[in-house]
């Protein structure tokens, strides 16, 4: 949870998912055990960060609904996660709109989703320039210091962490 007077959101990329030509419609494609491994491999080095998410706010697509549900498991709190059809593949602009609309209650959400919609939104949100790309189960954690969401502008995120599963691979 962020500090009193602050706001953070966690953008979450979901894991990697099956093939785009799999046979079934984009917004049922599943996770793979690869990219179920990736998430865990970031469990550590998130349960670490001081910043943790009150809710996790879903695509209601089948891929990240499963990324959410393991990343919630994370913190215990599988009963705090809900599904939106308007987080899936909205344009960045929109997930900004969808954070300054959060109840001001919460003081840090998560919000998992699709790439490149997610690059673009830290993109928007960071006070620097967020030129990194965003692989599958990156965690990118902005806070701002405001005590409402609708408070929250574009360029004024402090970048609190990134965190993604090729930095926890093991050197061979």
């Amino acid at each position: 949870m962020a500090k009193k007077g602050m706001k953070a959101v966690i953008l979450v990329r979901h894991a990697e998912a099956g093939p785009k030509d799999l046979p079934m419609p984009d917004k049922d494609r599943p996770l793979t055990a690869s990219g179920k491994n990736g998430l865990e491999r970031l469990k550590p080095a998130l349960l670490a960060q001081a910043i943790k998410p009150d809710h996790v706010f879903s695509s209601s697509a089948n891929r990240t609904a499963q990324t959410a549900a393991i990343y919630a498991a994370f913190y215990d709190m599988c009963d705090s996660i809900s599904f939106h059809d308007e987080l899936y593949h909205p344009e960045a602009q929109a997930i900004v709109n969808f954070v300054k609309r959060r109840d001001d209650d919460l003081h840090t959400i998560a919000i998992v989703g699709h790439n490149p919609e997610l690059e673009e939104a830290a993109h928007l949100l960071w006070e620097g320039r967020f030129d990194a790309t965003v692989p599958t189960s990156a965690c990118i954690c902005l806070s701002f210091a405001v005590e409402r969401w609708e408070d929250i502008q574009e360029n004024m995120g402090k970048m609190e962490y990134y965190e993604f599963p090729k930095k926890y691979e093991k050197e061979s």
